[in-house]
């Protein structure tokens, strides 16, 4: 849900606002009704605008408060991470530059080798 994060208690403090401005609006549109084309508008815009405002103040910041962050998962040392933290005499297999030998040339990439069942597959479409 979009707004499970904000508790009842601020959902609520919302909802009654939101009903209070609904409430008084038909009051006053009843009021409006209820008078001659000829008087005085029950409200004006003045106070729409205000009684708008005030919804807002309350309603806006809770509405917008930030989902908190998920929390972020435990991460456990992988194998390339123990190499890094053994003693310096034991770097006996890695090259002086500390990276991974360069790949025979002749040999390709992991990527580019389709896998068996691919062949199989189009030894048998043909």
């Amino acid at each position: 849900k979009a707004y499970e994060h904000i508790g009842a208690e601020e959902r609520g403090k919302v909802t009654a606002e939101v009903e209070a401005a609904t409430a008084w609006l038909r009051g006053k549109m009843q009021e409006q009704a209820a008078k001659a084309k000829t008087e005085a508008a029950a409200v004006t815009s003045k106070e729409l605008w205000a009684r708008r405002d005030a919804v807002v103040a309350v309603c806006r910041p809770i509405m917008t408060k930030p989902k908190p962050a998920p929390p972020k998962p435990k991460e456990e040392p992988k194998k390339d991470d123990a190499a890094k933290d053994a003693p310096a005499g034991d770097s006996k297999d890695l090259p002086k530059s500390g990276s991974p030998e360069p790949a025979a040339p002749d040999a390709a990439p992991e990527g580019d080798k389709p896998p068996a069942a691919a062949d199989a597959m189009d030894e048998a479409l043909d």
